[in-house]
C-alpha cells in the first residue's frame, strides 16, 4: 500500500518525526543524482535525516531514474567497515540482511591516504596491520568472518571501485561514528552516498 502524505514544515524534521511516530523500518530517499543540487540536499535534508534518524535510510543519488529492479538480480551486498566498535550493528544488520536474501557480503576498509603516505611502506603496512586486526575483533564479535577488501586512497573513490570490482548491488554503510567529531563516516558517509554506483542503506 501506498500512502501520499503533505505536510508543513522542515523537510528533515518532518521526515524524522513521521518516520519515529509510525515505528518506520526504512526510509527512502531517492534524489535527481546530479549538479548542485545533489550537493545540496546530501548537505541539508539527507544529511539531517541520516543525522537524526536511528533506523535505516535508503539513498539511491546516483541513479537519475529509478528502474524496475528484479529479485532475483540481487546477488551481492558491500558493507564498508571502520573497525570501530559502534560499526557493529551495522555488520549485524548487513549479515542479517544477506543471510535472509541469501546474498554475498563482502567487507570494505578504506585506510585514508594521507594517513597511509604515498612513498612510506613501512608506515603504509603498519596502518594496513591494525585495520586487519580491528576487522578481525570486529568480526569475532558480530560472529561473521567475511572477506574483506582492504585499500589505502580516497574513501568514496575505493567503495565506488570496490562495488564496481564486486559487481555490488548495494552498499551498506555504519553511522556509529557520525557524531563523533572528525569521525571517518560523519563526512564518509555523505561522501561513499555520492560516490556509490549503486543505491546504498545507512543504518
Amino acid at each position: 500500500m501506498v500512502a501520499a502524505v503533505s505536510e508543513e514544515g522542515d523537510p528533515a524534521t518532518v521526515i524524522v518525526d513521521y518516520a519515529r511516530e509510525r515505528q518506520i523500518d526504512l526510509i527512502m530517499m531517492p534524489t535527481s543524482g546530479s549538479g548542485p543540487f545533489r550537493r545540496l540536499l546530501i548537505g541539508s535534508v539527507t544529511a539531517k535525516v541520516l543525522h537524526d534518524i536511528g533506523g535505516a535510510v535508503w539513498s539511491g543519488v546516483h541513479a537519475e531514474e529509478i528502474a524496475a529492479h528484479p529479485p532475483d538480480r540481487w546477488k551481492r551486498i558491500l558493507c564498508a567497515v571502520e573497525g570501530d566498535p559502534r560499526d557493529l550493528p551495522a555488520l549485524r544488520w548487513a549479515a542479517d540482511f544477506a543471510s535472509e536474501q541469501k546474498l554475498e557480503l563482502r567487507l570494505v576498509h578504506v585506510v585514508r591516504a594521507s594517513d597511509a603516505g604515498d612513498e612510506n611502506a613501512g608506515m603504509h603496512e603498519f596502518l594496513f596491520n591494525i585495520a586487519r586486526d580491528r576487522i578481525a575483533r570486529l568480526q569475532a564479535d558480530a560472529g561473521t568472518n567475511f572477506e574483506l577488501c582492504l585499500q589505502a586512497g580516497n574513501l568514496g573513490r575505493i567503495v565506488h571501485q570496490a562495488a564496481l570490482g564486486f559487481g555490488a548491488d548495494l552498499v551498506i554503510i555504519g553511522r556509529g561514528v557520525m557524531q563523533r567529531p572528525f569521525g571517518g563516516l560523519r563526512s564518509g558517509a555523505y561522501e561513499i552516498i555520492r560516490e556509490a554506483p549503486c543505491p546504498v542503506i545507512s543504518v
